[in-house]
């Protein structure tokens, strides 16, 4: 890849603001931010620059703060930014470790602007997308709602597309691209048409969007326990920069 290597707090930085919360915060060196409980990604508090007060200072008052919009206080702790000290606070105080996740990078190149199988694949306005989403996640009306918030917030630009199968559409996925970083979220299929190459159609069609708009490099999150989709993954030639997990209050179930 030419220029500077892009770190993982650059792919962290964006990723956030490709999934942008509704209330953000910097508190000494943490990003703390909430939106309508909607997602771990944009309702946690992240550790991402030094810090200069003691993390015992803060914690509870980003307890009191998630308290105040009746959510639960996550901290997303990461290997990209490791704070092993502030990780094993939280562990003292009861707070679980949960949704253990995986970040997956992969250069972008002149070979992918152009997908091998592009398919039955159809870009979609956002009402008309989050409708398929919502429907092939089986998601209830107040999650559609918020989720509709957060995608309308992303700044820059975004792709949304689905895939056809068997006359009806049948998977869907998103990419956010910014400063030269791809990012893919919420890819998709309806269970019924899984192992039918829609996923892989689908991340070719992003990533050849996304080489055309001279993306250097992408991005994308998967839970380490969704093995079908690292695998896929692994063959469209992602691999693992780094990881993050939750640490969650006790009695919160992820």
């Amino acid at each position: 890849m030419d220029g500077p290597r892009i770190g993982n707090r650059r792919i962290e930085e964006a990723a956030l603001r490709a999934w942008p919360a509704a209330v953000q915060i910097l508190l000494d060196g943490w990003v703390v931010r909430i939106s309508e409980g909607y997602t771990g990604r944009a309702n946690s508090v992240t550790p991402l620059y030094a810090a200069q007060m003691p993390p015992d200072s803060k914690i509870e008052p980003c307890e009191r703060l998630y308290a105040e919009h009746g959510l639960p206080c996550r901290f997303r702790m990461t290997t990209a930014v490791p704070d092993p000290h502030l990780d094993a606070l939280l562990a003292r105080r009861g707070y679980a470790r949960v949704a253990p996740t995986a970040v997956l990078t992969r250069e972008v190149t002149e070979r992918d602007a152009v997908p091998n199988d592009p398919g039955e694949i159809r870009e979609r306005s956002l009402v008309d997308w989050l409708d398929l989403f919502s429907r092939l996640k089986q998601a209830p009306p107040l999650d559609h709602a918020r989720h509709g918030r957060i995608l309308a917030a992303v700044p820059g630009a975004m792709r949304l597309v689905v895939r056809s199968g068997a006359g009806r559409d049948v998977a869907c996925g998103m990419a956010v691209l910014g400063e030269a970083l791809l990012g893919l979220f919420d890819l998709v299929t309806d269970p019924a048409h899984r192992r039918r190459g829609h996923a892989r159609a689908l991340a070719a069609d992003l990533l050849a969007w996304g080489a055309r708009r001279g993306a250097r490099l992408a991005y994308l999150q998967v839970m380490r326990d969704n093995a079908p989709a690292l695998r896929l993954y692994e063959k469209l030639g992602f691999r693992e920069a780094y990881g993050y997990w939750y640490r969650v209050p006790p009695g919160t179930m992820r």
